[in-house]
């Protein structure tokens, strides 16, 4: 069931539900992670939010887990404060503010898309 951007989940009798935080941009770490809990295609996979900044791939950590929720039919996304980042940058700061932000900030996603 869908309604306003909530997904409702019926999870069956037996399974394992994995939910993951604050990868901030460290693919490696949350790929080590992945390995570590041997998640299987029957598993429901819940990423909480939180996917860039701080770590030194907010891009390729993006692309990935925009892979893992194509390829993995339980798979589920939600968005957290710092994930809202480049949007607020590019259209609520100023011209000042935008700049300050993308040329002090080498590890954010905006940094990372610029190179």
């Amino acid at each position: 069931m869908h309604n306003n951007n909530i997904n409702y989940l019926s999870l069956p009798g037996k399974c394992r539900l994995i939910c993951i935080r604050d990868i901030h941009g460290s693919i490696d770490l949350f790929k080590a992670l992945l390995e570590k809990c041997s998640i299987f295609d029957d598993d429901y996979l819940i990423l909480l939010g939180d996917y860039i900044e701080k770590g030194n791939d907010s891009y390729g950590t993006l692309e990935y887990i925009k892979s893992l929720y194509k390829n993995r039919k339980n798979t589920f996304l939600t968005k957290g404060n710092v994930d809202y980042a480049p949007h607020i940058i590019l259209n609520e700061y100023d011209e000042v503010k935008a700049a300050d932000y993308l040329f002090k900030r080498s590890k954010s996603i905006i940094h990372q898309w610029v190179q």
